[in-house]
């Protein structure tokens, strides 16, 4: 068949294009650039090592951090002296809720006072002999390391190869009770170890043997040469980088990578691309020969109008018309795309979103059934109830957690039109297309009925106030998310709205959601002065007017935590940034001795927060002004240059009004109107379309209305005005 003939005539044509140029870079790149690729390689994989030996030694420093904090802890100066329960209890219930924070860095810490054989963990009180069987499986190994550890060697370390987890033992003398403290610190390696290729490994390695690690490539090898300190060396097909711990010496971190190609394999390959691209070039000038004729053929098949005149023209009108359909195509499946969906329910839900991208949004997505008001809600659950096994899998997690999130879309879909969206692990968003609150609660009710019948674990919601537009949604949800907290002070109920706080009447702290809301406000504004006025205020009515019981006062912090974590969101920093390293806000604040060092920390950091500038702002809105004279031509949003810099939508909105005085669009069609202008001075018989098409407008229409616009005048007058 012809048609068949025309497309191996291109398809021949093209394979020899891309093996000559294929060809002419792998030589530039092997005989000018091989030095220079091999330590940008070499780099990376120390940067590998250095970011797994960070994660950690952060963890590490964490946890001998909390383990010096309990051993400051009056409660268990107390439970040493005199062995009362209550002070157990205590310890217990501190390990539990106050320090819990801590476990989410991916350890969990019990402990064990000298000469008892009970252990405190989080989890409750437990026989020594479980705590052996739970972090190792050999009791002969435990005791073996437990005398050299009293041997006043530093630390021990015992290794479940079952549940993937290694141990870290270490005591503490308290030397008025003449009593040793064991801490327990478990750590997990599906948190910490990093996420690398199959001809990949990295381990710990203590002691001439390994601790833990992925892919055991390492472990097969017992004579490594390993010494304390930085090392670089080979082994068989790998090469090996070894650094050492900051915080337990003895422990080296271990990172082998797969070698270097041989440099006969790159001979190989050139020899056989050289003879290919010869052949190539070969086929390439025998088959132009016919290249025209085919394109004849396929006009036969495009043309429907009869004869043309340009037929290369003709041929990339067709072209464009064809990429025009698969744009739309893309589009289509951008908006079926899930994660993409719930990342806007996210943004939206937290207030970060905004406001002229709202409107096209809500267009993209088909939100407009929200627009006449809504009302979010938080539903948790959780996976570790006692109706599930004790020794289920983390896949086993994973796909409940899976089945959980598709039959809770589903069901909140089908009953009324709600989007779901995931806030962490066990905890979703649901943003209702209502405004009563009861119909709400009722539908809330219904489905978590299902969900407990099928899974059988336990759920519980929380329903924030309603609210009149998506454009407040992230009220709602902040409503939702203070009411959450107080699901399980309502005895048996599992669904909790605001009008159940207030007939159950809740004495707690003052900080109502407005007041915050200008608070967020001033921290994005830089605005100290009237900021610190609104922040005293809230102090003086908390820590000086009222007088807090110990559990609305830990509610209090965890509020202003929680604030000043949505204020790093809306400058777009880490904590680390603004407060530094090793900086944990909660424990801060906790720290307090009384309530006006409470009042002195909280100020300080509200402080740090609101006047923290950065020069890379500066920078930042070069780079977004360099990204738009870049990409002027092409139909660019806002949304591209966020994702382009990294940045959130919402931030790069804030930071280009802030520094140009102007909106994006508004700078952007100024800039294109610009060019248009430029290009017209150049040639004057340039037609609409051809200028609509060059700067990246949707249609001649739309290039017309900005024109006007701008320039007080049409395209046609503007070019009879330069004539003149």
């Amino acid at each position: 068949m012809r048609k068949g003939k025309y497309y191996i005539r291109i398809f021949d044509i093209y394979t020899a294009t891309v093996i000559v140029y294929t060809l002419m870079v792998l030589l530039v790149v092997f005989f000018f650039n091989r030095q220079y690729v091999t330590t940008q390689l070499a780099n990376d994989k120390v940067n590998i090592l250095s970011q797994s030996k960070d994660r950690y030694d952060r963890v590490f420093s964490i946890s001998l951090k909390l383990a010096t904090q309990i051993m400051m802890d009056k409660n268990l100066t107390n439970y040493v002296n005199e062995g009362s329960p209550y002070y157990r209890a205590q310890l217990f219930d501190k390990l539990t809720r106050e320090y819990a924070v801590y476990y989410d860095s991916g350890f969990n810490l019990s402990m064990l006072l000298d000469g008892e054989d009970m252990v405190i963990s989080k989890d409750g009180l437990r026989s020594l002999d479980n705590q052996i069987l739970d972090i190792t499986t050999e009791r002969d190994i435990f005791a073996r390391e437990m005398a050299r550890l009293e041997d006043s060697v530093p630390f021990v370390v015992l290794r479940n190869t079952e549940k993937r987890t290694f141990t870290v033992v270490h005591k503490e003398k308290m030397a008025a009770y003449n009593k040793n403290v064991f801490f327990f610190t478990t750590f997990h390696d599906a948190v910490l170890l990093p996420n690398i290729g199959e001809k990949e490994d990295f381990a710990l390695y203590m002691d001439g043997e390994f601790i833990t690690g992925v892919n055991n490539i390492l472990a097969k090898h017992e004579d490594l040469p390993l010494q304390s300190g930085e090392q670089i060396f080979k082994l068989k097909n790998h090469r090996v980088y070894t650094s050492g711990s900051g915080i337990f010496g003895e422990i080296e971190y271990v990172y082998a990578t797969q070698g270097e190609m041989p440099r006969q394999v790159f001979f190989s390959i050139g020899f056989i691309m050289l003879i290919m691209g010869g052949v190539a070039v070969f086929i390439s000038l025998k088959g132009s020969r016919f290249l025209y004729k085919p394109v004849q053929e396929v006009l036969s098949q495009l043309n429907k109008e009869g004869s043309v005149e340009d037929e290369m023209d003709y041929i990339a009108r067709i072209s464009l018309d064809i990429k025009k359909t698969n744009d739309h195509l893309m589009e289509d499946l951008k908006v079926k795309d899930t994660f993409l969906r719930s990342k806007y329910l996210y943004n939206l839900g937290m207030g970060m979103v905004p406001e002229e991208d709202l409107e096209g949004l809500v267009q993209q997505f088909h939100w407009e059934r929200f627009e006449n008001g809504c009302t979010a809600a938080i539903l948790e659950y959780d996976v570790l109830s006692d109706d599930i096994p004790d020794d289920m899998s983390g896949e086993f997690i994973s796909g409940i957690r899976l089945s959980i999130h598709y039959t809770v879309k589903e069901l909140l879909l089908e009953a009324c039109g709600a989007e779901v969206f995931e806030i962490n692990n066990y905890k979703y968003g649901i943003l209702f297309p209502l405004r009563e609150v009861d119909r709400v609660e009722a539908i809330m009710y219904e489905k978590l009925a299902e969900l407990r019948s099928k899974y059988k674990i336990d759920f519980s919601a929380a329903i924030g106030n309603s609210c009149d537009s998506l454009r407040e949604a992230s009220k709602s949800l902040s409503n939702a998310m203070y009411v959450s907290e107080y699901i399980y002070s309502t005895g048996s109920k599992r669904i909790i709205t605001q009008k159940d706080m207030e007939r159950i009447g809740f004495s707690n702290y003052y900080f109502p959601m407005d007041v915050e809301s200008r608070l967020l406000a001033y921290i994005r504004e830089n605005n100290w002065e009237n900021g610190k006025i609104l922040l005293n205020s809230v102090l003086d009515k908390n820590l000086k007017e009222l007088t807090l019981e110990k559990e609305a006062l830990i509610e209090f912090k965890f509020a202003i935590v929680s604030t000043v974590k949505r204020g790093l969101q809306l400058k777009n920093k880490s904590a680390e940034e603004v407060f530094g390293e090793g900086n944990i806000l909660y424990l801060e604040l906790n720290m307090c001795n009384n309530n006006q060092q409470l009042y002195e920390k909280i100020e300080e950091l509200f402080e740090k927060l609101i006047n923290y500038s950065s020069d890379s702002d500066n920078s930042l809105i070069e780079k977004i002004l360099d990204y738009i004279h870049r990409n002027y031509a092409k139909d660019i949003s806002l949304l591209d240059i966020a994702e382009e810099l990294s940045i959130s939508t919402y931030y790069a909105s804030r930071l280009f009004r802030a520094e140009m005085n102007l909106n994006f669009k508004e700078y952007y069609n100024n800039y294109r109107i610009t060019k248009a202008i430029e290009m017209l001075k150049q040639d004057k018989n340039l037609k609409v379309n051809e200028l609509s098409a060059a700067l990246g407008f949707n249609s001649s229409e739309s290039f017309n209305r900005v024109f006007k616009k701008y320039t007080g005048m049409s395209t046609v007058a503007y070019k009879k005005n330069m004539n003149l």
